[in-house]
């Protein structure tokens, strides 16, 4: 969800390539601790993991080539046969395309507001009260509950930039 934000909040497309070269920084940093922290058992025990045989490919004795086929479309091609998925639909794509609408309408939902036409702009960017961030107010802002803010401090409109 920070990944989402951190991508959204980028206007212009250089800084864009920039940011998304240091978001894939941040998530290859796991592999990064691994390969540098972790002790020589820790890693030669990851190298030795083997795949996980998803469909025995090996055909059962006697079993002619229609027949391994024929089996093959019962337990791999079917929508919910004995547990297995379609494989024409990846449910790591159905998953991903999930979470990316959710965290992009959340962005939205957060961060914008719907005008008179139909389009979504930014909220009004004010200043903060103080220069510290107590409990109250990082739940107010992180379950995006109503809060009164100064015209005093706003420091950026969407009515001051159209006029």
């Amino acid at each position: 969800m920070a990944g989402v934000h951190f991508l959204m909040e980028t206007a212009a497309m250089v800084d864009q390539i920039v940011n998304t070269t240091a978001l894939s920084f941040v998530l290859t940093t796991d592999e990064l601790i691994l390969e540098r922290l972790a002790t020589k058992a820790t890693r030669h025990i990851m190298e030795v993991l083997e795949d996980h045989q998803l469909f025995d490919h090996t055909p059962f004795e006697n079993e002619t080539q229609e027949i391994s086929m024929k089996r093959y479309r019962e337990w791999e091609m079917n929508w919910w046969s004995n547990g297995h998925k379609f494989p024409l639909v990846p449910m790591r794509l159905c998953w991903t395309t999930l979470l990316m609408a959710s965290f992009t309408a959340e962005y939205y939902f957060h961060n914008c507001r719907l005008t008179a036409d139909g389009s979504y702009v930014s909220k009004d960017v004010s200043l903060p009260d103080n220069a510290h961030l107590n409990m109250g107010i990082f739940i107010s802002k992180f379950f995006s509950l109503p809060d009164v803010e100064n015209p005093d401090t706003t420091f950026w409109s969407w009515e001051a930039v159209t006029g």
